[in-house]
């Protein structure tokens, strides 16, 4: 499975994981799941078990980690 078939919650949580600099290691720790499974859903080899608990993770990481209107990796 490549990026045009993954699941629109698995695009949105790269993207925020990217967006913020955060490894796939990080946000695994953050989230409370093994990295590998990261890995796997990012790299379209499996899903995760529940997609709307994912969805709400992904709307609190966004809220608790919202980046500053400047915001710049190198800052």
């Amino acid at each position: 499975m490549n990026n045009l078939q993954l699941h629109p919650t698995i695009l949105r949580l790269k993207a925020f994981r990217e967006s913020r600099g955060f490894s796939q290691t990080e946000l695994a720790e953050i989230i409370g799941v093994d990295h590998n499974s990261i890995y796997r859903w990012e790299s379209g080899l499996r899903s995760p078990r529940d997609l709307k608990i994912l969805e709400l993770a992904i709307d609190t990481l966004e809220i608790r980690y919202k980046k500053p209107e400047n915001f710049s990796k190198n800052d």
